[in-house]
């Protein structure tokens, strides 16, 4: 039986500082942090989240990004006890609220350029939050919030010893809490155990050949959980975490040159950038040992090309919605070339995991068939945040496994490896995020209050460049104002680009609102 207590999530990091001390663990901001400095950052800070809330239940918000705060601030957490909370700072003020309530998190680490957004936050937080802002001196800010928030400060954290004492911890307590998008309007709050994430980091680990030595990049927001396979795979070998600078995210080939990146992982799109822009030249990458895609669909053109401009490198294509803590499949490219109407296999379910691909009733297909993808193993989490009707939606018990209902339409090749065909429902990745068409729909009606449709268009390769919204027999004809509703409650990729006023929804033979119809009439729309 698997272990359930110990230090958590810190302990990859706290092997390597033992081993490498003087390795690089991070390079952001042109700042160099070796093992040893970053971890009298985290040991004081750690210190001081302990002092603040001893409790190993409640959750700490991270408002940082891309900074030395980020990184510090989720390792501090984890090394307290705690699980983080990431916070996108270019999320809506009234989204920030929103997470911040539903996760109880009483304690908020922020970036000095976000001061101004956690003031905002805070006017609408009616319990006391502990904030900390490791990166000034008390005397540079005016605290707007004292009587009902504390705040603390560099100076603060300065006082605190680097000599943290690790204590143990139900290892089934939350490493970190995500949020993703959903149908009622609520973010849903997945939490991911430690134990879940130790049973990813060591299949990984265990694989593939990553190394002290290596150089790997960290492209991803924290608030998308791709981050935490940079974050922690790196750091569990003492390599080098090198987080890429959001003006370099577009096209980055001159970042993976000239920091001589060996582990790449992005979404796709990135790479599609690079290749409309004809940057991919043949044997450009010579550093990279690993490139690594997930979070969409990936097509053999893309991948054909890379492996050209990084001939040394394995390509890797990963697969894992975020219930499965980060990823459950994998497929190198190098080994095998496997796909489906041009997009890679996203290949085998990890093999300490129990798969089925079921039809509606949960019976399983024949090989071949398609149907949907259900996984149980030690990397399923335990179902969402305070949210029963969900869970009962999405998880469902067979032989005495649990198993997460994916969603995803598949079907496997006799040699066992999957290929992908879409979605179930109305769920779509933009950018690389997963998002829930009936959120988008449910921030119109709350404004307008009319029924509306969303339509991801144009699709290709099941990513969808955008959304396009339908609304029936609005009151509310002013684009602008509408637009302006959902940039406060929506991230800026869920806002839609287009508005299309209808009398009536078109229906289908059977009476449901024809989809198909609706994109004949966005089509229709662009071309007029």
């Amino acid at each position: 039986m698997a272990k359930l207590s110990g230090i958590g999530t810190i302990s990859g990091f706290l092997k390597s500082l033992e081993t490498y001390p003087g390795h690089v663990a991070l390079e952001v901001e042109d700042h160099f942090m070796t093992y040893s400095q970053l971890f009298s950052i985290v040991g004081k800070l750690g210190n001081l989240i302990i002092k603040t809330d001893s409790s190993q239940d409640n959750l700490v918000g991270i408002l940082a990004y891309r900074s030395l705060c980020t990184y510090s601030g989720i390792l501090s957490t984890l090394a307290a006890g705690k699980g983080y909370v990431p916070l996108n700072p270019k999320f809506p003020v009234k989204r920030l609220i929103s997470i911040l309530k539903f996760s109880n998190s009483n304690i908020i680490i922020v970036g000095k350029e976000f001061y101004p957004v956690i003031n905002e936050v805070l006017t609408q937080i009616s319990y006391p939050v502990s904030v900390v802002i490791p990166d000034v001196c008390r005397n540079e800010y005016e605290l707007a919030f004292m009587n009902r928030h504390c705040y603390f400060f560099k100076n603060d954290i300065e006082n605190e010893t680097s000599d943290i004492q690790f204590r143990e911890i139900d290892l089934r307590k939350p490493a970190y809490v995500l949020f993703t998008s959903g149908t009622t309007g609520v973010p849903k709050g997945i939490p991911i155990s430690h134990f879940n994430l130790a049973s990813y980091i060591k299949f990984i680990c265990d694989k593939y050949d990553f190394n002290q030595n290596d150089r790997c990049s960290q492209a991803f927001d924290t608030t998308f959980d791709p981050s935490v396979h940079d974050m922690f795979i790196t750091w569990n070998v003492g390599a080098a975490l090198i987080s890429v600078p959001e003006k370099e995210l577009i096209a980055p080939a001159s970042f993976i040159i000239s920091k001589k990146i060996t582990v790449w992982y992005s979404v796709p799109s990135i790479a599609m950038f690079m290749m409309r822009m004809r940057i991919l030249k043949p044997g450009i990458f010579k550093n990279l040992r690993y490139s690594i895609f997930s979070g969409e669909a990936l097509s053999i053109d893309l991948v054909e090309l890379w492996m050209k401009a990084a001939p040394d490198s394995k390509v890797v294509n990963y697969y894992g919605p975020t219930e499965v803590t980060i990823n459950i499949t994998d497929y190198v490219w190098e080994h095998e070339k496997l796909s489906y109407n041009g997009i890679v296999s996203i290949g085998k379910v990890f093999n300490n995991h129990n798969y089925r691909i079921v039809d509606e009733n949960l019976h399983p297909v024949p090989v071949g068939e398609i149907g949907e993808l259900i996984i149980s193993g030690d990397q399923v989490c335990y179902g969402y945040i305070n949210n029963p009707d969900k869970n009962k939606e999405c998880f469902v018990n067979i032989e005495n496994r649990t198993y997460y209902k994916t969603g995803d339409l598949v079907k496997e090749h006799p040699d066992r490896n999957i290929l992908y065909l879409g979605r179930l429902d109305h769920q779509v990745k933009i950018r690389g995020y997963r998002v829930e068409l009936g959120e988008i729909e449910q921030s119109v009606k709350n404004f307008t209050n009319a029924n509306a449709i969303a339509i991801a268009y144009p699709v290709q390769n099941n990513v969808a460049e955008g959304i396009v919204i339908f609304i029936e027999h609005s009151e509310y004809m002013d684009e602008s104002a509408i637009r302006d509703h959902c940039s406060k409650s929506l991230p800026e990729y869920m806002i839609p680009k287009k508005y299309i006023f209808v009398n009536n929804f078109p229906l289908s033979i059977n009476g449901k609102i024809d989809r198909k119809k609706l994109i004949e009439i966005i089509t229709e729309y662009e071309s007029s």
